[in-house]
């Protein structure tokens, strides 16, 4: 995120605050920043906006501290781990003219830009189904963050690390998700006591446009990176940095590979140039708030589906304002 601001020429890294105080210091000597002791004196500091990089269970109470001190904020996703939390945020942002955006930088990527475009021309005809994965095997691996490995703190770990990033995209593509149904387990890992930590999961969508569509996260398998969108005309599967689309008429198969460039950290220096911009000129981010707590509303329904063993409807936890 460091090198995103510094790319984007539009915002300038005037103070930095981490509890780690070697980071403190290593970024002010890179990046000509003031360090702070504190997230407090951060705050005090004369600046307009803050960055948070931050654990997600820090996220609430760090946006709510900005908001009451006059500054506007970018926090990487997810908005809060909670919905009450998020709730709390939307309200003092009808009593402020802050700016709040939400770091879900997926959705700004070159690949989902352009599948955005192909649906929009109808090329898929009518979007049938879905199906998104996104894992990779951190949980297989030594010196995960212990608030990762805590329940309390991050509970149904691949969702709200890794699968909420889809469920921004395909609110994105399709439309709002209506109702999940999650199942999730613990294949692997455990935590320090042996105790399961959930590391598996996939959910069962139903978009109010009617679409259905299905979505993989875990934290112990190869990496994957794929949403696929399956329409009358034509099917889409979008990785990394390419598109490949399908098409069928009389029975016959055509598939067309369409490679996409992207430099390093762009999806990245472009919603913090995005944010900036909002500043600037009093504009609502493409992902503010209420985006961002749409996305926390889905996890907080399949975390709810995972305990009582069924479908819940979106609202049932966060009542549509349409």
């Amino acid at each position: 995120m460091l090198t995103a601001i510094r790319e984007c020429q539009a915002l300038t890294l005037v103070s930095c605050f981490d509890v780690d105080a070697d980071a403190v210091r290593k970024t002010a000597g890179e990046y000509g920043c003031v360090p702070v002791g504190s997230f407090e004196e951060l705050l005090a500091s004369g600046i307009d906006a803050v960055v948070l990089v931050t654990p997600n269970y820090l996220h609430g109470q760090q946006v709510r501290e900005a908001l009451a001190a006059g500054k506007h904020v970018f926090v990487e996703k997810p908005l809060t781990p909670d919905i009450a939390e998020g709730r709390e945020i939307l309200d003092m942002l009808v009593r402020s003219k802050a700016i709040v955006q939400v770091g879900h930088n997926t959705r700004k990527r070159a690949v989902f830009r352009k599948a955005r475009e192909i649906v929009e021309r109808g090329v898929l005809g009518r979007v049938v189904s879905c199906h998104a994965h996104f894992s990779y095997d951190a949980g297989l691996h030594a010196g995960l963050p212990s608030w990762k490995l805590d329940p309390t703190l991050c509970p149904l770990l691949p969702l709200p690390q890794l699968g909420i990033h889809f469920i921004d995209v395909l609110q994105y593509l399709v439309a709002a998700i209506h109702e999940v149904s999650c199942f999730a387990r613990s294949a692997v890992m455990k935590d320090e006591n042996g105790r399961d930590i959930v590391d598996s999961t996939v959910s069962m969508m139903r978009f109010r446009n009617g679409v259905t569509g299905t979505l993989h996260a875990h934290y112990v398998v190869p990496f994957t990176f794929e949403v696929a969108l399956y329409g009358t005309r034509a099917n889409l599967v979008c990785h990394e940095d390419s598109l490949s689309s399908t098409s069928t008429g009389d029975f016959e198969f055509e598939e067309e590979i369409i490679p996409v460039d992207e430099p390093p950290y762009a999806s990245f220096i472009a919603e913090l140039r995005e944010f900036a911009e909002c500043i600037r000129h009093n504009r609502t981010p493409e992902v503010d708030a209420e985006t961002g707590l749409r996305n926390v509303a889905v996890v907080e329904a399949m975390k709810r589906s995972v305990v009582e063993g069924r479908t819940i409807k979106v609202e049932e936890v966060r009542p549509a304002k349409v």
